[in-house]
């Protein structure tokens, strides 16, 4: 998947066509007032996404989003030499 190209609510009404073409190729996330409200993607990306979310595999969490105590334990954590690839030691 490459990047997400934003359109604003405006031009996926006046070229709503196209906007599904786009979508065959990459998201297209839609927008009002420059924030993201809804994203247009093909069948075969939303397949998949909902086939990760129904198989259960862990999500990747922003740091941003994580809860405090999981901000700090991964602030926290050290990687144990003995499993260590050499550069994360330096």
């Amino acid at each position: 998947m490459s990047e997400i190209v934003e359109v604003s609510a405006t031009e996926v009404q006046k070229n709503f066509g196209r906007f599904q073409d786009v979508a065959q190729r990459t998201p297209v996330a839609v927008t009002s007032y420059g924030r993201a409200k809804v994203y247009i993607l093909s069948s075969a990306d939303y397949e998949e996404a909902m086939e990760l979310l129904r198989s259960g595999a862990p999500r990747p969490m922003h740091p941003a989003t994580m809860p405090q105590y999981l901000r700090d334990a991964v602030a926290d954590a050290r990687i144990d030499p003995s499993r260590a690839a050499p550069s994360d030691l330096d």
